[in-house]
């Protein structure tokens, strides 16, 4: 059974939103490093990591994560968000880890999404809506 928000009401009507996420991550339902939903599947309840968390942790090569930076020396790993780094623009950016000092390099991509407004009726269509005219599959002139 899902976590409901519902069920983390605080007697004032607001929400306990600490709780709520504690209890998504210990479900399995939120991973536990970076918050992001796991399908869940046939896995065993409880926390667990997603797949991009994995790979921050296990993979040897280059990875890319939505949220954490790791470093290459001691494969610690943090947000930049929460440590105010200036990584946000594309391009190369040079970072310190905090744990051990080591300075590199990481590569930002900024990806963007367009929301286009709602198609505008064209004559045909005005005409259609009034029962002037036919409309396009039903041979009207």
């Amino acid at each position: 059974m899902a976590i409901r928000s519902e069920d983390f009401k605080k007697p004032n009507g607001s929400t306990d939103w600490d709780a709520y996420t504690k209890a998504k991550v210990a479900a399995g339902e939120v991973c536990s490093s970076c918050g992001e939903y796991i399908v869940s599947g046939a896995y065993p309840k409880g926390p667990r990591t997603c797949g991009s968390c994995q790979q921050l942790i296990m993979c040897k090569d280059s990875v890319q994560h939505d949220h954490f930076i790791r470093c290459p020396k001691c494969g610690d790993y943090w947000d930049p968000m929460a440590e105010e780094d200036d990584v946000f623009s594309d391009g190369q950016h040079a970072v310190c880890c905090n744990k051990c000092d080591h300075e590199f390099e990481v590569t930002t991509t900024v990806t963007y999404t367009f929301e286009s407004p709602d198609l505008e009726k064209n004559d045909a269509e005005d005409e259609d809506e009034h029962g002037d005219g036919g409309g396009p599959d039903q041979g009207g002139a």
